[in-house]
């Protein structure tokens, strides 16, 4: 599987992606389209539809978009109800795909206006973090007298 692309502000060259936005933290202005009469719906995925389309990330979407959300509100309605987590996957990708993940707005190329980015501090974005350092040993004038501690 592929890394991550490193966040424009961590890159060498910062040519111009497609697709790259700075999202207006403030979110959709507008209000969320009508869930499709597929199913009945609980409060928790109305309320779960209003929280994404007043989200920055559903400034991004269109109208065209709506059967592939209401999918995923489908879902994660289904997975509460029935407990079964083989939908998690799924869900998932969904989330990923409409930036609705830190991993998937990284993917996409999206920054939330404002909000900065945690970045690790070994320069590496995929290394794992240098471990913490020993307790020093003590001051020893006979190198030969130091033990090696693994």
């Amino acid at each position: 599987m592929p890394a991550d692309p490193k966040p424009p502000s961590r890159r060498h060259r910062r040519n111009k992606v497609a697709g790259e936005a700075i999202l207006p933290a403030a979110g959709r202005q507008e209000p969320a389209p009508p869930l499709p009469g597929i199913s009945v719906w609980l409060e928790w995925t109305k309320e779960y539809w209003a929280t994404i389309w007043a989200s920055p990330m559903a400034t991004r979407w269109s109208e065209f978009d709506v059967p592939a959300l209401a999918r995923l509100a489908k879902l994660q309605q289904d997975c509460l109800v029935d407990g079964d987590s083989r939908r998690l996957a799924e869900i998932r990708q969904l989330e990923d795909r409409f930036g609705l993940s830190p991993r998937g707005r990284r993917l996409l190329g999206w920054e939330i206006e404002g909000a900065e980015i945690s970045e690790p501090d070994n320069g590496d974005e995929g290394a794992t973090p240098n471990p913490p350092a020993a307790t020093p040993a003590p001051a020893v004038s006979d190198p030969r007298l130091l033990r090696r501690v693994k």
